[in-house]
């Protein structure tokens, strides 16, 4: 399917997650949050999907890795960094979360996270777990620059798992955005370095 959204021409394959309120979300906090960046090199778009995210970061930094456990969402997402005349920008690749990621420093991280704990059916794009939120966090810490961010998205009603978690692995956190999403609030978070 070709479709324009925001700034963007697409491409989504319909096993690729369509840009949604939570993309767009994440582009907002991805915008409010570099302006005030003074290094931008290199960023992260985890769980890359459409490629939207990738997109967006590589207006800022210098080279931005995709990555997606989705072969589709990594085809789309090279895809439209072509249409979007990016492609010298975005390296997009098959992983595991961090499995084929190469250990780096990157000035950003983002993940628009399969927020919607243990859904039936499951689905790449919408089922996450407590798990993969804490192994996301637990490896983007480990890749995060002095002054590097990360930034994901994570509904509210999650909030208490989240906090013991960030305590566990001693990360200052905040809530940079929300919004309400049908009967959710969806939040992103935003991680530093204490």
């Amino acid at each position: 399917m070709l479709i324009r959204v925001q700034d963007y021409l697409l491409i989504v394959h319909p096993a690729v997650y369509l840009p949604d309120v939570d993309s767009f979300l994440m582009i907002n906090a991805i915008y409010k949050e570099v302006h005030d960046m003074k290094r931008r090199e290199k960023a992260l778009d985890m769980g890359c999907g459409s490629g939207i995210l990738s997109l967006t970061l590589a207006k800022f930094f210098k080279k931005v890795i995709a990555v997606d456990i989705n072969p589709f969402a990594v085809r789309c997402t090279v895809l439209n960094a072509y249409l979007n005349g990016c492609r010298r920008r975005i390296v997009a690749f098959i992983s595991d979360l961090f499995s084929k990621v190469e250990r780096d420093n990157y000035d950003m991280i983002v993940f628009n996270t399969p927020y919607l704990i243990n859904s039936k059916p499951y689905d790449f794009a919408y089922s996450g777990s407590l798990k993969l939120i804490r192994e996301f966090i637990l490896n983007a810490k480990e890749m995060i620059s002095l002054q590097g961010k990360i930034l994901f998205t994570w509904l509210f009603r999650n909030m208490k798992y989240l906090s013991r978690v960030m305590c566990e692995f001693g990360l200052d956190w905040s809530i940079v955005l929300s919004r309400k999403i049908y009967d959710e609030e969806l939040v992103v978070i935003k991680v530093e370095r204490s």
